[in-house]
């Protein structure tokens, strides 16, 4: 399936239009919250952000993703959190866990097509989502980045443009 959405993404167009993140995020939580319990997490989730420019299945996809590899790579009872900033027309946002984080150098590699962090030895998955990640986020005029540091968690996120309020 991962497989399938990557080459969606790669030929396909995003029609970006104003997107209710908080309402996408919502939806997300809803979706995933027997994955949330069966793992003892908590999740707290941001404000009201504003409305950004982008295509809302696509989003849905980045953030299913991120909060997905959060919980797998949080340690015992994730506690994460969504969170955003605003600066000039941008929205950043961002999930972030208290696992046991990245060696320098290693973090930025992830955003690449088959590429796992090694020292999760046992953690089933193809390297593929945060490649999908990168992508549909760049089809959408954004950036992905990344912040960890070893023993003190990881921050995976992303920009947008702020949607004109005109235009809401």
């Amino acid at each position: 399936d991962r497989l399938l959405l990557l080459s969606t993404v790669r030929y396909d167009v995003a029609y970006l239009e104003p997107v209710n993140m908080n309402e996408v995020v919502r939806d997300i939580e809803r979706q995933m919250s027997g994955h949330i319990e069966q793992v003892n997490a908590s999740v707290d989730i941001f404000g009201q952000a504003p409305p950004v420019l982008g295509y809302e299945p696509w989003l849905k996809g980045v953030w299913v993703n991120l909060l997905s590899n959060a919980l797998k790579y949080g340690g015992a009872s994730p506690a994460i959190s969504l969170g955003y900033t605003t600066k000039d027309k941008h929205v950043r946002f961002w999930v972030q866990d208290e696992g046991e984080g990245m060696v320098p150098g290693v973090a930025a590699s992830l955003f690449r097509p088959i590429q796992r962090v090694k020292q999760h030895g046992g953690i089933k998955g193809h390297g593929l989502g945060l490649s999908i990640v990168k992508r549909a986020v760049e089809k959408m005029g954004g950036e992905v980045f990344v912040e960890s540091k070893l023993g003190a968690g990881s921050r995976f996120g992303f920009t947008l443009t702020l949607a004109d309020e005109e235009t809401d």
